[in-house]
């Protein structure tokens, strides 16, 4: 089968990185695989040559047989593309509009006109996104919490095709080096603003009262404003699998603060290295071990994202009990094993079956 993936802004995200790690295991797989894009944000490698196109006819021309999306947007410009589409959704466009909704209406500076208009927005875009929701296109879901919202939500069975993480990728083959613990805090501040600034905001004191290495990674070249703090002890843009392995080897501690999903293939990646990850305390991360036959132990800690003095405490804990970081570490390990490549090789090879079926 000739399977093309759209993606009208290719950014390097845990989004993209997921779809791109499918590329080659569809090739592997015997399809044909093709990226389309209208805009390159990034210099990752993807595995694929991206195809610049500006419109879907130029995508009919290649003869694809089945279109995959990551965002409604570009879903419903796939009508007119002639070829069968598959909606893969990898976060809740529910959650992520009430996240923008809050964090703006927390800041307060438009007036009551200004609140009446956002507030009639967030309903009109709420109401958009659950009758695509009720529509019954094929549909992929990345996560448990998406398969159930979906099942018991609108009454749909979708396919689960897993993010995964190469394990042997990863592997750290080495004990740490001694000295600070070492915090990572990945993210891009022009899009997750609030999960940037929240573990800025939270760490600032705990960094001064305490000797850790704060690294932060960027998909996207650091903000000249960001450049100048202070508190932060190195700044890395990502450009390859091997860089972010080699990070996580040298990392302690992996920090996000998502208020809505986020940061899903890096955590399993920082896992996979025995990082210990601070998620934010929100269902989709609190159901990654709900596939596994058997519960792990706590795999991750977590925050709430909107309280500042949440994440420290949690960290100054961590820093006291060393007995605590390696029971976290190994449940994360063992969680980690099971998001295998196999796994989501049978996920899309079922996902597939599937769409042959729905034809």
């Amino acid at each position: 089968m000739k399977i093309g993936y759209y993606l009208d802004r290719l950014t390097l995200c845990g989004e993209t990185k997921a779809v791109g790690r499918q590329f080659a295991m569809l090739g592997d797989m015997g399809h044909e695989v093709l990226l389309f894009t209208g805009h390159v944000e990034t210099g990752f490698d993807f595995g694929l040559k991206p195809i610049i196109v500006s419109g879907m006819s130029e995508i009919a021309a290649h003869g694809v047989q089945a279109l995959v999306c990551t965002s409604m947007r570009d879903f419903r410009k796939t009508r007119a593309c002639g070829c069968r589409s598959i909606m893969f959704h990898q976060a809740s466009d529910l959650d992520r509009l009430r996240e923008d909704h809050d964090l703006r209406k927390a800041e307060g500076r438009d007036g009551v006109i200004g609140r009446l208009f956002l507030g009639l927005k967030y309903a009109l875009r709420r109401r958009s996104v659950r009758r695509h929701y009720r529509a019954r296109p094929v549909r992929w879901v990345s996560t448990p919490y998406l398969h159930k919202m979906f099942r018991e939500g609108y009454g749909q069975e979708t396919a689960l095709v897993r993010d995964y993480v190469d394990a042997g990728a990863y592997w750290p083959g080495g004990a740490r080096s001694e000295g600070p613990r070492t915090v990572l805090c990945i993210g891009d501040s022009q899009v997750a603003h609030h999960n940037v600034g929240f573990v800025y905001e939270s760490l600032r004191k705990l960094k001064a009262e305490h000797p850790f290495r704060l690294v932060r990674v960027s998909p996207r070249p650091i903000p000249a404003s960001e450049a100048k703090l202070d508190m932060v002890d190195e700044f890395h843009v990502i450009e390859s699998d091997a860089q972010m392995a080699a990070l996580y080897r040298e990392a302690d501690v992996l920090v996000a603060s998502y208020l809505a999903e986020g940061v899903g293939p890096m955590a399993l990646e920082a896992m996979a290295c025995r990082a210990l990850c601070m998620l934010s305390a929100i269902e989709p991360h609190q159901r990654y071990a709900d596939p596994l036959p058997e519960q792990p132990a706590q795999f991750a800690l977590f925050h709430d994202p909107r309280d500042p003095s949440a994440l420290p405490s949690l960290l100054n804990r961590l820093f006291r009990q060393p007995q605590v970081f390696e029971r976290v570490r190994d449940a994360g390990l063992q969680l980690s094993r099971f998001y295998a490549p196999a796994g989501t090789r049978e996920d899309l090879r079922q996902a597939l079956e599937m769409l042959a079926v729905k034809r």
